[in-house]
């Protein structure tokens, strides 16, 4: 379940074995994609949102240990700090385009 919340676009991959991560690009791209979806169907809680990204991100570890594959201009416990205090779907957008510019 994780190799496909970090790499939502697995399925769409050709069958080489180098060709199975996502650039930086396309994962910016696909995180607004499911934003959008998020929009069209809204969760009843954010929370699977959030870790959704988390996992989008890269995220390794818990807790204050959390680190991040990308992180755009943010370091580690920032990302982290923003994604926990990210209520709405705009707090969200704003990260995905911070760190996916």
């Amino acid at each position: 379940m994780e190799g496909i919340l970090r790499n939502p676009g697995l399925f769409e991959r050709g069958s080489e074995e180098d060709d199975w991560y996502p650039t930086s690009a396309a994962l910016g791209k696909l995180g607004r994609e499911y934003l959008e979806l998020v929009r069209r169907y809204p969760p009843k809680d954010m929370r699977c949102v959030r870790s959704h990204l988390m996992w989008m991100l890269g995220k390794e570890g818990r807790g204050d240990k959390m680190t991040f594959e990308h992180v755009g201009p943010f370091n580690h416990s920032m990302l982290r700090s923003f994604l926990v205090e990210g209520q709405t779907i705009e707090d969200f957008e704003t990260i995905i385009n911070a760190v996916f510019q």
